[in-house]
């Protein structure tokens, strides 16, 4: 997957935001817990994630962990469906999408990540996230920017 993004954007969560977010959040932490973000995400608390993404206070490095929470929350809302959803349809992914969009730069590697293009067989279902289609979306929309800014071309 890092191969699918160019190395000026390459970025990961680090305890210190993680154990940050936690306490911000009310949340348990532990420093050995590498898929914080995905383990903690709640639907319940997708409106709090938006709120505290868009404050002034929020670093970067929280905003980078707070985008994984909110996508993981759309993912488990989705899979307790029986039922087929149209994701880009739904208003929490709605509000994601944007966000990504306007902050491709910082979010790239989530973007990516959350495709499953580097998947074995990419197309698989099974090898997908339920939300990788519309992720995909979001991809190609962003990827000619990102190749521009990391080429430096203008």
């Amino acid at each position: 997957m890092q191969d699918l993004v160019p190395d000026k954007f390459v970025r990961h969560p680090s305890v210190d935001t993680r154990e940050a977010l936690a306490s911000r959040l009310g949340y348990m932490f532990s420093p050995f817990s590498q898929d914080w973000e995905w383990e903690m995400a709640d639907m319940k608390d997708f409106d709090r994630y938006v709120e505290l993404y868009l404050s002034t206070g929020v670093t970067t490095d929280e905003q980078l962990s707070l985008m994984e929470m909110m996508i993981q929350a759309v993912e488990d809302e989705v899979a307790g469906r029986a039922t087929v959803l149209r994701i880009q349809e739904l208003p929490n992914w709605i509000t994601v999408g944007k966000l990504l969009q306007q902050n491709a730069h910082l979010h790239a590697m989530t973007i990516a990540y959350w495709t499953c293009l580097d998947a074995e067989e990419p197309d698989d279902a099974e090898q997908q996230f339920y939300v990788s289609g519309p992720m995909r979306q979001i991809w190609s929309r962003v990827l000619p920017e990102l190749i521009r800014s990391a080429c430096n071309w203008h």
